[in-house]
């Protein structure tokens, strides 16, 4: 509750301050959207990689905000609060414990809150993956309505993969599921089949996943880099909400240094760290050269710790059908980030929140420890919001 109020206050406070970032690139795509109405051409000429929901949810809501600071602003908030409506049904449907200690989860993600307090593209995205979580696991339970469930889960990951494309990933552990699940197999054929009946129509058109203005730019190989920052950026926030999920052996945690060290020497990539504007600020530029290898090898070790953490917990539980579906999902939209070439931001890794908080609601976070975790991962999420409306740019989050 208290991080919640803390996130209001600051959105009351600069709310207001001027379109910064991607904010102005995307908003424009409602005039494109204006001007060609939902056709082929509006599709084709939108300019950047992510897909129209964006676009249309701001145009839905333009007779209010006009496009304009602060209004424009508390539309991603006000999605955030279905979010949360949406992960708590979907945490009462699988009757897992502390389902209202959900938005404490959320805002302790630190990217939670510039892609909530800004106009950016993650937050639609986020909120129809949600809904399609609820909506599948009402499904799961078998009543009466299962089919109906069926459908508006495959049409919410539909309205969610033309948010952000790499929720198509969501699919795969779909498939797991209905193997699983033999009751419910003609469900998620059904749910498959419209999910993708919703964006393989919207691919066609673009002849690929991304628009094609932006896929010469995204496109054309695989980046080793971003999977390895996108898995240390997951461990970070494993550690806050679920740090069950890792494994705290020091045989492993050695190993992932040794290999951290090798992959450093070969490949030292300083220039994407996390966090590199931040810490080029506090700390002295003699010392910025070794903070900078020091900071480059905890992020090489930590995605290398999570990947192996995530195998090795998959193995350990492989007979509980939902939490292998859940942490399936959260590792293949980390190891999405290998096929984004052209750049990387932690922002990505955001349309895993609804189910980093399932995770987290595994077991009753009361521990002092635990609400430390929370308030920190919110304090860095608060810095940084911060940091983008007074229009210092981000700390590479």
């Amino acid at each position: 509750m208290v991080l919640t109020v803390v996130f209001l206050a600051v959105l009351l406070w600069l709310g207001g301050a001027p379109l910064t970032y991607d904010e102005p690139w995307y908003l424009e795509t409602v005039g494109l959207l204006h001007e060609h109405g939902l056709t082929i051409d509006f599709l084709r000429h939108l300019p950047g990689p992510a897909g129209p929901l964006y676009t249309v949810v701001h145009a839905l809501f333009e007779p209010v905000t006009r496009l304009a600071p602060p209004a424009v602003r508390w539309v991603n908030p006000l999605l955030l609060g279905l979010t949360i409506l949406a992960v708590n049904g979907t945490l009462r449907s699988a009757q897992r414990q502390d389902r209202w200690s959900v938005a404490a989860t959320c805002f302790a993600i630190p990217m939670t809150w510039p892609c909530a307090g800004l106009a950016l593209t993650e937050i639609p995205a986020v909120c129809a993956y949600a809904v399609h979580l609820a909506c599948l696991t009402r499904c799961l339970q078998g009543d009466s309505r299962h089919r109906l469930w069926a459908v508006l889960a495959g049409v919410a990951l539909g309205a969610a993969t033309l948010g952000r494309q790499p929720l198509l990933l969501g699919a795969l552990p779909l498939v797991y599921v209905g193997v699983r699940d033999t009751a419910r197999r003609g469900d998620i054929a059904v749910l498959l089949a419209v999910a993708c009946a919703c964006v393989l129509p919207v691919f066609a058109v673009w002849g690929g996943v991304v628009p094609p203005k932006t896929a010469a730019i995204v496109g054309g190989g695989l980046s080793s880099r971003h999977v390895i920052l996108a898995g240390a950026y997951a461990a970070a926030c494993t550690a806050i909400v679920c740090p069950d999920i890792l494994v705290w052996k020091p045989r492993l945690v050695a190993v992932c240094v040794v290999a951290a060290v090798g992959i450093a020497s070969v490949d030292p990539f300083a220039v994407s760290l996390p966090l590199h504007t931040l810490t080029a600020r506090v700390v002295p530029g003699s010392v910025l050269p070794w903070a900078t290898r020091v900071i480059q090898l905890l992020v090489i070790g930590a995605g290398l710790w999570f990947y192996a953490s995530c195998a090795i917990t998959l193995a350990r539980r492989s007979d509980d059908m939902m939490f292998t579906f859940v942490l399936g999902s959260v590792l293949l939209q980390v190891l999405s980030a290998l096929a984004v070439k052209h750049q990387f931001s932690g922002r990505y890794l955001l349309t895993a929140m609804p189910l980093f908080a399932w995770l987290a609601a595994e077991r009753r976070p009361g521990s002092r420890a635990g609400h430390l975790r929370l308030c920190l991962g919110g304090a860095i999420g608060c810095a940084s919001l911060i940091n983008y409306l007074k229009g210092a740019g981000p700390f590479d989050m």
